[in-house]
């Protein structure tokens, strides 16, 4: 499986199934996404990026990361219009870049193809 090998490879992965339209057009409910943790000052590294972001009660979502009004704070947004609502000035304990997305459509066909080959 994709997400386990991606695990393998980079010990410090994280990933994340989008659960609601909040990004939109870029990631639509149902569809996975991976990346590897940055924390601390690394976090300015992937300012104004796609990331699986892991708040300080242990919650991730997927947000644009932007700079706050104070240090290692952050801003956070979403991608759809119709989600408006910016998280202001968030402490976050990492923030994961999304380099690894593939679509609901890629593992229901993989699903599909399991299951049929489990019949014969």
């Amino acid at each position: 499986n994709e997400i386990l090998f991606f695990r393998h490879q980079h010990p410090d992965a994280t990933e994340y199934l989008i659960m609601d339209d909040s990004m939109l057009p870029f990631y639509l409910p149902g569809d996975y996404v991976c990346g590897i943790k940055r924390r601390a000052e690394q976090i300015e590294t992937v300012l104004k990026k796609s990331c699986i972001l892991e708040l300080e009660a242990g919650k991730k979502i997927v947000r644009r990361i932007e700079e706050g009004s104070h240090p290692q704070r952050y801003n956070l947004h979403c991608s759809n219009p119709q989600h408006p609502q910016i998280l202001h000035d968030v402490m976050l304990l990492s923030a994961a870049p999304i380099i690894w997305h593939r679509k609901k459509e890629c593992f229901e066909t993989e699903r599909r193809e399991i299951h049929e080959k489990h019949q014969k």
